[in-house]
């Protein structure tokens, strides 16, 4: 009973980051052109092709996506199938969080985190931005809480460790490749990351991201994609150190 739970709880804030992703950029102007009044709390989700509202079924995380047979109650409009996959992934990490931690302080937190860096992570695939909004309260989290680096000064010392290897690295490549490579959404991400670790673990986080990033980006690079998200690789990092 508990384990369903912690996956319906998953589930549910899953289908609330998808919507965060969609309406975010719309809501803060980020876009060139952003929807007017569309807010993460308002309208109600409509489908993006005929703009109706959508039935009630259709919004159960996961199960709607069947319901509706994967498509718009009105127009016949398929629905990505990203939806239901990643709700259904997000709800089995948290009850995997939930087995090896459990009601803990610490699975409170990791799971707060884990949300965090999902809608990051699925927003600068998306958008290639990593809103300001999530990633300073983020960085003051890790100043505050001590559960993972007990010693205030040491968040701080890695905060700042973090900071200038992320922000000289991308000067360096900038410079080497004659372009501009600055990304200050990765760089605040990866600053809150040092927060959170302390300076020890901090080494291991630019290790981890820094490998999980060049790993991913080599297939890009094979098609020529000139600009892929480092978001990704910084969530995944900085996740598997605090485990």
């Amino acid at each position: 009973m508990y384990y369903f739970f912690i996956y319906w709880i998953g589930s549910v804030v899953a289908s609330f980051i998808c919507l965060a992703v969609e309406r975010l950029p719309h809501q803060l102007k980020w876009r060139e052109a952003p929807t007017p009044y569309l807010y993460i709390w308002y309208p109600p989700s409509f489908c993006d092709f005929c703009k109706v509202r959508l039935k009630w079924y259709t919004l159960i995380p996961f199960f709607g996506y069947f319901l509706s047979k994967g498509k718009c109650n009105s127009c016949h409009t398929a629905i990505s199938i990203k939806y239901p996959l990643i709700e259904f992934a997000v709800g089995l990490l948290s009850v995997v969080l939930f087995i090896f931690y459990g009601n803990s302080h610490k699975f409170i937190t990791l799971l707060c985190i884990l949300y965090v860096l999902i809608f990051l992570t699925l927003i600068d695939i998306k958008e290639m931005w990593l809103p300001s909004v999530v990633t300073y309260p983020l960085f003051w989290g890790g100043l505050l809480c001590p559960d993972f680096c007990s010693d205030p000064l040491f968040r701080i010392y890695g905060a700042f460790f973090c900071f200038v290897v992320t922000y000289c690295s991308m000067q360096l490549v900038g410079f080497l490749k004659n372009e501009d490579v600055f990304a200050g959404g990765d760089i605040a991400l990866a600053t809150a990351a040092g927060a959170w670790l302390g300076l020890e673990q901090s080494l291991f986080f630019v290790i981890y991201f820094s490998l999980i990033f060049i790993v991913y980006a080599l297939p890009f690079r094979f098609f020529k994609v000139i600009y892929v998200p480092m978001g990704p690789a910084i969530s995944l990092g900085f996740f598997l150190c605090l485990l």
